[in-house]
């Protein structure tokens, strides 16, 4: 089965539903969490760290079973744990309402697939394997992970500063791409790596001009 990767955004404006209970769904929730995206959890048992989730506010806990309603306003729906009969009802509701789909080992009724995620701030890496082999993409993941650290979030909060300077005030697209690359292809991350962020926004202005590295001041 192939897979056609997509990444969903405003999620804090849209309502992810999340059925079942156990470690797998704890993970499925932080990572809706950690996307803002505002959670329901239908349980009627779940694991302290959820219940901690929900008594802090974090997410919406109903304390049942599945209900015909519950995906009203959903975006999308997650199943982890339901019996057959719970899982046929959920299938037949999320595709009367257009609802997104994802059923923890069934992917042939998913309509969506959750991959090993990296997070480096607002930088997300996903691997996936559609289903076929989760552990792969976790080890991929973990790989990725050894190569992309910290600097690489704490680059693209500068390079997210200096997008609009950038745009005003270089006009051709080829030269503000070539900027671009540049800062890439230079040693910044390596400083930034290595805790030399002075010497890394020095770098950084050489290549943009000490004009448009102005414009970023208490931005980052």
């Amino acid at each position: 089965m192939n897979a056609y990767p997509v990444y969903l955004t405003n999620l804090d404006e849209q309502r992810a539903v999340v059925v079942g209970s156990g470690p797998t769904v704890e993970r499925k929730v932080k990572g809706l969490l950690d996307a803002d995206a505002r959670v329901t959890l239908i349980a009627p048992d779940p694991l302290p760290q959820l219940s901690a989730w929900a008594h802090a506010g974090r997410l919406e806990w109903r304390d049942r079973r599945y209900r015909r309603g519950d995906l009203q306003t959903a975006a999308l729906v997650i199943v982890t744990e339901a019996c057959a009969e719970a899982k046929r009802r959920i299938r037949k509701d999320a595709r009367e309402q257009n609802v997104l789909l994802n059923i923890t080992g069934d992917t042939d009724e998913s309509t969506f697939a959750n991959g090993a995620v990296l997070r480096r701030g607002p930088l997300v890496v996903s691997v996936s394997t559609a289903g076929g082999a989760p552990s792969l993409a976790v080890r991929i993941r973990e790989k990725l992970a050894e190569e992309v650290g910290a600097e690489y979030e704490e680059l693209l909060t500068i390079m997210n500063a200096l997008r609009d300077p950038m745009q005003e005030q270089v006009s051709d697209v080829q030269a503000r791409r070539d900027r671009w690359y540049a800062i890439l292809d230079s040693d910044v991350l390596e400083l930034l790596a290595d805790g030399r962020r002075e010497d890394a926004l020095d770098r950084i202005e050489s290549i943009v001009g000490p004009t448009i590295m102005k414009q970023t001041e208490g931005c980052f």
